[in-house]
């Protein structure tokens, strides 16, 4: 049985990185399609050049920056546990010698100021804490370029927890899943759950709560630390059966950088 309940989302990915299926690194589970679909939407956004420096924090498994090899770019993945930095090594082969993964916090990539040309940070905001935005921001800002092109997604500008009322309990979280999400994805969660019963798969019961702001005040918050809006949009994903659908929770927003 390998059921694990987790306090913080560095401990949630360090168990992810467990898992067999390196997409689990995501964010995502069994949703492999949305995560390229997400990916390419990305791409298409950051209009990437050859000899462009990229960084995409918060990488997960490393999907934005295969994609992003084929634009002849130096692509950085930034991750923050040994754990999913060795997974997604493991993805590139030395031909691959353009992409780099380095073990760094959003706050904290560890990188030199003035350095990268475009910046990508999808699914990461919402995983801190309110006092660590400001921080991954300034962060963002000092490692890019000035006139660099920053790109911030799927983040929710409402509580996604409200109406989740399952607490622990397994058997409420996929009669919410059924409710809310309908049959087919209650049974890829019921499979996933079954997984980490009977196998050592890890199944993950993780903290309840994550970042939100309002648009208007996230756009404020960014533009007093010298980002520019370029614009913002809802997060599109696609659905198991081709639909395109536009979030009714999370928002993207593209920056430029000027200092």
């Amino acid at each position: 049985m390998s059921i694990i309940k987790v306090n913080t989302s560095i401990e949630e990915y360090r168990y992810r990185a467990r898992s067999s299926d390196l997409n689990e690194l995501s964010g995502r589970t069994n949703q492999h399609e949305v995560t390229l679909f997400v990916n390419k939407e990305i791409v298409k956004r950051m209009a990437l050049c050859k000899v462009e420096v990229v960084v995409d924090i918060g990488c997960g498994d490393g999907t934005f920056l295969n994609l992003a090899s084929e634009f002849d770019v130096s692509s950085i993945g930034i991750l923050p546990t040994e754990e999913e930095v060795r997974r997604v090594q493991d993805r590139f082969s030395e031909s691959q010698a353009n992409i780099e993964i380095k073990r760094g916090l959003a706050h904290k990539t560890g990188l030199p100021g003035g350095f990268a040309d475009k910046i990508v940070c999808n699914g990461v905001l919402l995983l801190l804490k309110e006092e660590e935005i400001v921080l991954a921001l300034e962060e963002i800002v000092r490692i890019s370029k000035n006139g660099a092109l920053v790109y911030i997604g799927e983040l929710p500008f409402v509580d996604e927890m409200v109406g989740r009322n399952y607490g622990n309990s397994i058997v409420k979280w996929l009669f919410w899943v059924l409710r809310n999400e309908g049959i087919r994805s209650f049974g890829n969660r019921a499979m996933q759950s079954a997984k980490g019963v009977f196998s050592k798969e890890p199944f993950i019961i993780k903290a309840k709560d994550q970042y939100f702001c309002p648009i208007d005040r996230f756009i404020s918050k960014a533009e007093r630390l010298n980002l520019n809006l370029v614009a913002n949009f809802p997060h599109m994903t696609i659905t198991p059966g081709g639909k395109l659908m536009n979030s009714e929770s999370r928002q993207n927003y593209i920056f430029t950088v000027s200092r």
